[in-house]
């Protein structure tokens, strides 16, 4: 008889747990839910707040990068002006040097009806290019197989060779 009194009042322990369970768990669900939804609207404030900062700190680096590309292109074509005024200032030198020497030549050939008064290199050089070009290579092969500029080849290609 005691085991069957010791059962029933094990299974009476079991069922008034279960149903205080049942009851603690709707109210502690319920308590958090309370505890969570008036606190809800401060973290989605706080959020809004937040992505609001991200988005505007993300626009002020766009700006900040698209001013930084302009300055490169602006550098970059200030660069290129630069060098091509280096470019054709260096050429334009250069080829004036040429031309005056060349003229002076010309202009000493002309006076004396083409006498050869030119100098014998330049006349060695006039040769060697009109051979080379006859042979079909191109100004740039002339002027580094015979160490000497373009420019003087080109030079010496319309004032010499006809």
């Amino acid at each position: 008889m005691s085991i069957v009194i010791l059962l029933a009042i094990g299974l009476i322990l079991i069922f008034i747990n279960i149903r205080v369970i049942k009851r603690d768990n709707k109210d502690l669900f319920e308590e958090k839910l309370d505890r969570i939804s008036p606190n809800s609207e401060d973290y989605n404030f706080e959020i809004g707040e937040l992505r609001k900062e991200f988005g505007e700190t993300i626009f002020e680096l766009q700006k900040e990068i698209e001013s930084l590309k302009e300055e490169i292109e602006s550098i970059k074509k200030l660069n290129l002006k630069t060098k091509e005024k280096n470019f054709t200032d260096d050429n334009i030198n250069k080829s004036n040097h040429e031309i005056h020497k060349k003229i002076d030549v010309v202009v000493d050939n002309n006076i004396t009806d083409e006498d050869n008064d030119m100098g014998e290199e330049e006349n060695l050089k006039a040769k060697e290019i009109k051979k080379l070009m006859k042979d079909g290579l191109s100004t740039d092969e002339i002027s580094q197989r015979l160490n000497i500029g373009k420019g003087e080849v080109l030079l010496i290609q319309k004032l010499y060779i006809k």
